[in-house]
């Protein structure tokens, strides 16, 4: 596949944007692999001192069964012009390196077709700060799953999540800040046929300034119409 195209990492901790470039997807019985290479816009992102960096990572994905699956990916960002000159988000603290090297390992355990329990940790081996702003991670319940094409169908969540700013790309979450971690919780709903609402609250702190137990929090709602 030649473009831009989408790209999800593991439950989205490390990324869920668009990479332009080439990307070969490969699959097997249990195993599916995907590998990308390109260019990422990072200034539309949350590196906003960063113009378009190089990018290539590799995903897999193993399905034990309907119960387990677990992926792990590692993914490169480098533009040695701008990466350096970053100063995390929320902190004073520069970056001061040409790339970021993050790898991700998570696991989704089914209890049954209604109940879903899944966690996900990702690390960034550059960088240099402090520990706590390299790494990411995510565990979350979830209720049920709310269908576009099936009127009156929901799910609901509970989730801690932890964003360090070095250790994530574009990552998927609406409620949880970039730099914060803290309790989320969210439900969606289908009003009607492809009209979809979602609310989240997330209740948390910044990771810079964990000392200072300086608060966050959001409320974030949307309604999505699905046109197929």
């Amino acid at each position: 596949e030649l473009g831009k195209f989408p790209l999800y990492t593991e439950q989205g901790l490390v990324f869920d944007s668009k990479v332009s470039g080439a990307q070969v997807t490969f699959s097997g019985n249990k195993l599916t692999g995907t590998l990308t290479g390109g260019r990422f816009k990072m200034n539309d992102e949350k590196w906003s001192a960063v113009d378009t960096a190089t990018f290539y990572g590799l995903g897999l994905t193993y399905k034990a069964n309907e119960k387990f699956s677990a992926g792990a990916g590692y993914y490169y960002a480098s533009n040695k012009a701008d990466m350096k000159a970053v100063t995390l988000t929320n902190t004073d603290k520069a970056y001061n390196a040409e790339s970021a090297k993050i790898w991700d390992l998570g696991m989704t355990y089914n209890f049954n077709n209604t109940l879903r329990l899944s966690g996900a940790y990702a690390h960034n081996s550059e960088g240099d700060v402090d520990g706590k702003f390299k790494k990411a991670y995510n565990f979350e319940l979830a209720y049920k799953t709310a269908v576009p094409a099936n009127k009156g169908s929901f799910g609901i969540y509970a989730a801690y999540r932890y964003l360090g700013q070095a250790a994530t790309f574009a990552p998927t979450y609406d409620g949880v800040m970039y730099g914060t971690k803290g309790w989320e919780v969210g439900t969606q709903y289908v009003f009607a046929k492809n009209i979809l609402g979602t609310v989240r609250y997330f209740n948390g702190k910044e990771i810079a300034n964990d000392g200072n137990d300086n608060k966050v929090s959001r409320i974030f709602g949307r309604v999505e119409f699905f046109f197929w």
